[in-house]
């Protein structure tokens, strides 16, 4: 099962009470404050009881080209991890 960001946005609105304009506007916002919150490496955010957003360095690395088999070198950077909180892992569960 896929859920866009279309779908998320209408169910804000079915359970807010808010419109869709108004619930387009809260989901944009919260993805753009989470996003610029996120930028410097190191960054941490924690949504109690749901998941915990940190930004980490990731080293330069030698991987393969599952195609050619051929090694290649694997740039070093920036990489978000997200590590779901207790109540969401028990909610899905």
């Amino acid at each position: 099962m896929s859920i866009s960001k279309t779908d998320v946005i209408k169910e804000v609105a079915k359970q807010s009470g808010f419109s869709v304009t108004d619930s387009t506007k809260a989901v944009n916002t919260l993805v753009s404050v989470l996003t610029a919150m996120l930028k410097p490496v190191g960054a941490k955010i924690t949504l109690t009881g749901f998941a915990t957003l940190e930004t980490k360095k990731r080293n330069s690395r030698s991987g393969v080209n599952p195609k050619t088999g051929e090694k290649i070198q694997i740039r070093a950077r920036n990489t978000v991890t997200i590590k779901a909180g207790k109540p969401l892992k028990d909610a899905v569960n």
